[in-house]
């Protein structure tokens, strides 16, 4: 079975997520409002597993579809009004940092210097790392990554006013203003876990990786350690503590809805 097969058959009755402007913001930033998810099936159709790179953007939708589809989707998923609490806060933060990783001490201390910098954490691993306070774990899927990339592509929508199906202006957003940066700490990664940290760098945001990993294509720092990690993260124009200034920008969670044209 292709991994495009294997995310689809992971979509069974996707429920909206709730509290937000965009049900479905993955899908719905790369197909539009009135989307549905029966065109996915044809869409899968349509890869070629050897070119992976070009159908990013549908890997995506479909993570996010199965996530949809999960019991712990409500528990998960950042709403509109946490969302701008966690953007109130950059003012006394790095920024955004999701380390996925293996667990175990490599991501605890990773976790520990990150917090030091004053960056907002958040977690994708086998285990919640334990005895660290103030983190956000989304779990030990691989698909629940895209809690993090929801967040990071409302901000675009809502705050940075692009319209749906606009994937360039999202990008490029996103590599100007947005406050994330991923620690990609997997060993022996899958196919899937590839495909959807090459997916969130195709979308403008940068990751720092071990010296042993090339990702295809997005912005990326190697370091050997985890304090050279977090060394490098703060080299992404993006990353650090300062002034943050969005012109024309309001963030407020009841600024009105974002233009589709």
């Amino acid at each position: 079975m292709s991994l495009s097969e294997d995310l689809l058959n992971g979509i069974c009755q996707p429920a909206p997520f709730p509290r937000t402007q965009f049900p479905f913001p993955v899908a719905q930033s790369f197909f539009e409002r009135d989307f549905h998810w029966d065109i996915l099936e044809d869409k899968v159709e349509e890869i070629d597993e050897s070119r992976v790179v070009e159908h990013l953007p549908l890997i995506l939708a479909l993570a996010e579809g199965v996530e949809a589809s999960q019991l712990d989707r409500e528990e998960l998923f950042i709403s509109d009004n946490e969302l701008q609490r966690h953007l109130a806060a950059l003012s006394d933060s790095s920024g955004w940092a999701l380390v996925w990783g293996d667990g175990g001490g490599e991501v605890i201390q990773l976790l520990k210097l990150l917090q030091k910098e004053r960056y907002q954490t958040f977690v994708v691993s086998p285990q919640a790392p334990s005895g660290i306070s103030g983190i956000t774990y989304f779990g030990s899927r691989p698909t629940s990554v895209i809690y993090f990339l929801q967040a990071l592509i409302r901000f675009s929508h809502i705050y940075g006013r692009i319209p749906l199906g606009d994937k360039d202006g999202v990008t490029h957003f996103l590599e100007e203003h947005g406050p994330g940066v991923i620690f990609w700490l997997k060993t022996k990664p899958s196919t899937l876990e590839v495909a959807l940290l090459l997916g969130m760098m195709s979308l403008g945001t940068p990751a720092v990786v071990p010296s042993s990993f090339t990702p295809l294509i997005g912005h990326f720092r190697r370091a050997g350690s985890p304090q050279d990690m977090v060394k490098q993260s703060l080299q992404f124009p993006n990353i650090g503590v300062r002034p943050r200034k969005y012109p024309g920008l309001n963030l407020r969670v009841d600024s009105g809805p974002v233009s589709h044209a």
